[in-house]
């Protein structure tokens, strides 16, 4: 592939998580526009993995005023994740490899609860 066409497709990506995100959230009146910007503080992205799981992620700072906070928020949902088996593997920073770990977790969540 084109390099075009790996941003384009990096793009419809993005927009078609958004998309899901946005649904997810519905419940709690949230709402995310640009992924990597809004999941960053730790806030929404653990409503959306509270949601998701039927678990409440312990000791979530609602405070996110400054960039300690926002990194503990992060670590107190990898640590989350942990609890559940999802691979965070060499995520650094990055919360688009996050999301996508999580993504593929789901699916596979989803596609196992069909084989009933």
């Amino acid at each position: 592939m084109k390099k075009q066409q790996l941003l384009r497709f990096d793009e419809i990506e993005k927009r078609v998580f958004t998309r899901w995100i946005n649904c997810k959230l519905k419940q709690f009146n949230k709402f995310v526009t640009d992924i990597q910007q809004d999941l960053t503080n730790g806030l929404v992205l653990a409503d959306l993995i509270e949601i998701l799981s039927h678990q409440k992620i312990n000791q979530i700072n609602l405070t996110i005023d400054q960039i300690e906070t926002r990194i503990y928020n992060i670590n107190q949902i990898i640590i989350f994740l942990k609890t559940l088996n999802i691979s965070i593997n060499d995520i650094g920073n990055d919360i688009v490899i996050l999301y996508h770990n999580l993504f593929t977790f789901l699916q596979n969540r989803l596609i196992s609860s069909m084989d009933l």
